[in-house]
């Protein structure tokens, strides 16, 4: 449609103007400006491609979206671009994880009003999940979280922990033939309940 080919033509400026993105001086409002639109208008040309008839409410919407996604992208690369040389509000540590933690929180209250509670809550929920595990790699790279964790004296991993038998637990082997519980031969001799059983 000719608004889709409007917001690719100017989606197109606005990823060419994120060269400037490779200047470490770069003011802060263009900066915010560039970050903004990049998200703001691949979403909603992503969104008119399968939708059309977009109302002025919903391209709000979509913009507010795309702009979240898009510090949640920067925040995800913060190492990878600072290595690159690449100035984002995460490398200049403008946007931080609680900041964006509250930004969901407020995008979820709007996309409720227009597209309903459960949603927006759906959308907004798998987005969460994604902050949670950039905020745990995060930490991980600040050295806050051990890479390779102690669980216990033993050394031990989880999955040997999870799938061990407790000492508590007793089990009867099953008959390889019959599916039966298998019998003490005659003349065996059979282990005697606790006397608390025998009362």
């Amino acid at each position: 449609s000719d608004v889709c080919s409007s917001d690719l033509s100017e989606l197109h400026t606005y990823q060419m103007l994120s060269d400037r993105q490779r200047d470490p001086t770069i003011a802060a409002s263009e900066l915010a400006d560039i970050t903004f639109h990049k998200g703001a208008l691949t979403v909603e040309v992503l969104y008119a491609l399968a939708c059309e008839g977009m109302s002025l409410r919903e391209r709000e919407l979509v913009h507010l979206v795309g702009g979240t996604l898009q510090l949640l992208d920067d925040y995800q690369d913060k190492a990878p671009d600072t290595r690159a040389g690449f100035t984002t509000k995460a490398t200049r540590g403008e946007i931080h994880w609680r900041e964006l933690w509250t930004k969901l929180n407020g995008l979820e209250d709007q996309l409720a009003r227009y597209y309903g509670p459960r949603r927006a809550a759906r959308f907004v929920a798998e987005t969460r999940l994604q902050l949670l595990a950039a905020g745990v790699g995060s930490l991980t790279t600040k050295g806050r979280l051990p890479t390779h964790p102690r669980y216990h004296e033993g050394g031990a991993r989880p999955m040997r922990l999870l799938l061990s038998r407790g000492s508590n637990v007793q089990v009867d082997s099953p008959s390889t033939t019959t599916g039966h519980r298998e019998r003490p031969a005659a003349g065996a001799q059979t282990t005697q309940p606790p006397p608390e059983a025998q009362a």
